[in-house]
């Protein structure tokens, strides 16, 4: 009988050993897991933060793109039919991370207005702060009974306007 209860709490130790085991393993395992799924979410986490920066940062010039940007400003006067020229950059010493461009736009009112419009919508952070606006008025000298006058030409209605706006730049 003595042997019997023994060996019966020999089993008895030896199962409650194996359940404690077998307990230490399942809590590790899922110790893991929950490891593995947040190492996914943070892998994902990170790659949707970088494509978003890299959206956020097409916001702003790289003052090392500058040329492109002028292009751009070119690209964006021609496909208005206007004329636009990239008078002055300037970047203020006394505002950080700011570009100051001055542009100078001719052509149809129509398409000058179209340009600023799409100027202002940019993909970049532009804030204009002066913009002026004239109407072209070509004079021509025409001889009247031995006498000369102005008399001003009628051209296809031409506009010019000067646009001065700051940039962000990253």
């Amino acid at each position: 009988m003595i042997v019997s209860v023994g060996i019966f709490i020999f089993f008895f130790k030896v199962i409650q050993n194996k359940n404690e085991h077998a307990s230490k393993v399942r809590m590790t395992l899922s110790d893991k897991i929950a490891q593995k799924a947040n190492t996914d979410l943070i892998e994902e986490k990170i790659s949707e933060v970088q494509s978003k920066s890299k959206i956020v940062n097409s916001y702003f010039l790289d003052t090392n793109n500058i040329d492109k940007f002028v292009e751009y400003l070119e690209k964006l006067g021609s496909d208005n039919q206007t004329d636009l020229l990239v008078k002055d950059i300037q970047v203020p010493q006394a505002e950080k991370n700011r570009i100051s461009v001055k542009i100078l736009i001719n052509g149809k009112f129509a398409d000058i207005m179209q340009t600023i419009a799409l100027l202002e919508n940019s993909p970049y952070q532009i804030n204009i702060t002066q913009s002026f606006l004239n109407k072209i008025i070509n004079e021509q000298v025409v001889p009247v009974t031995g006498k000369t006058k102005n008399i001003p030409i009628e051209p296809p209605s031409l506009w010019q306007a000067d646009i001065i706006f700051n940039i962000l730049t990253s």
